[in-house]
């Protein structure tokens, strides 16, 4: 789901359909296909079908998804507040989607990239054609977990070298504006220092092992 503040365009929503995972058959569907923008799923003979924005089938990549997105990452450029939210159950591909190519482990490629990191690069590239005009433009970056209702920084360097922090406690301004208190807010210069602060909070999400995924993240990250 991609969110602007553009009146014309308040809301939009993207489905991606996630390929069949091998082994998998407890999904008890019979088929499930995207055709344009509609999502069409036949289970016990009934046929349900509902239209999105958008729609991406299991042979969409990342770049094709970001596509979509980069409308939101312009408005924000053009200093229009823009939120993209991954939502879904567990195992349903949230974290690839946004954070791929950055995760622990995982390896680099272009390809696996997610909207977090084209995100970024399409932010430092517009930094840097501002600044041939005599424009500075200044980035810092935050990035907490809410994991069982409690906020935490994955910026903050633990004390024990754990993954445990202090929660933090969300605030409203006198302007009624809301944040977290006492969140880290770090300054990046370029895409790469981007990557590596990134790289280095997903380290310290909450993660288990689920019966979808060896990695599962147990939290919701928040990057800003």
């Amino acid at each position: 789901m991609a969110r602007t503040q553009n009146p014309e365009e308040p809301i939009r929503v993207i489905v991606r359909v996630r390929p069949p995972q091998s082994g998998r058959d407890d999904l008890d569907v019979d088929s499930l296909a995207v055709r344009g923008d509609t999502v069409q799923l036949i289970r016990k003979q009934r046929t349900f079908s509902a239209q999105f924005d958008a729609a991406l089938d299991g042979e969409a990549d990342q770049r094709s998804l970001f596509s979509h997105i980069r409308p939101a990452c312009e408005a924000a450029l053009d200093g229009i507040n823009a939120t993209v939210l991954a939502y879904g159950q567990t195992g349903s591909g949230k974290t690839h989607t946004i954070f791929g190519g950055l995760l622990p482990d995982e390896q680099e490629g272009e390809e696996r990239t997610g909207i977090a990191g084209r995100a970024l690069h399409q932010i430092f590239e517009h930094a840097a054609c501002a600044a041939t005009c005599g424009t500075r433009v200044m980035v810092s970056a935050s990035m907490l977990e809410v994991y069982n209702e409690t906020l935490r920084d994955l910026l903050l360097p633990s004390v024990d070298g754990g993954h445990e922090r202090p929660a933090l406690a969300l605030r409203e301004s006198e302007s009624r504006e809301t944040y977290v208190q006492g969140l880290t807010e770090v300054p990046l210069h370029d895409a790469a220092a981007a990557v590596a602060l990134i790289r280095r909070a997903l380290r310290m999400r909450a993660i288990r092992a689920t019966d979808a995924n060896a990695r599962s993240s147990r939290s919701h990250a928040v990057l800003q």
